[in-house]
């Protein structure tokens, strides 16, 4: 039993490993996530009390590309400086 969970994990970290990753391609998209509040509980003794936390604006922009044979599109999150140069039909490459 104890091999067989060896295996298992083995072959878990060999499939996350080989999971497909885009360095370049093209910008398809771009979107911003707008800063929202988050009511976030914070124990204090035996009470609970919900603090109310804002979150930051963040910038997206989906980027299209070729992994291997397959193309993929994944998402890639930018400063504002980043986002406000890109445009749509951009080549993008990532360090």
């Amino acid at each position: 039993m104890r091999y067989f969970k060896i295996l298992c994990i083995l072959a878990f970290g060999i499939l996350l490993a080989s999971c497909h990753e885009i360095s370049s391609g093209t910008i398809i998209d771009k979107h911003i996530e707008e800063p929202t509040m988050v009511l976030m509980p914070i124990s204090s003794g035996k009470t609970t009390v919900l603090v109310p936390m804002k979150t930051d604006r963040k910038y997206f922009i989906t980027v299209k590309g070729k992994s291997g044979n397959k193309t993929i599109e994944e998402d890639f999150k930018v400063s504002k400086k980043d986002f406000e140069h890109f445009k749509i039909g951009d080549n993008f490459k990532t360090d």
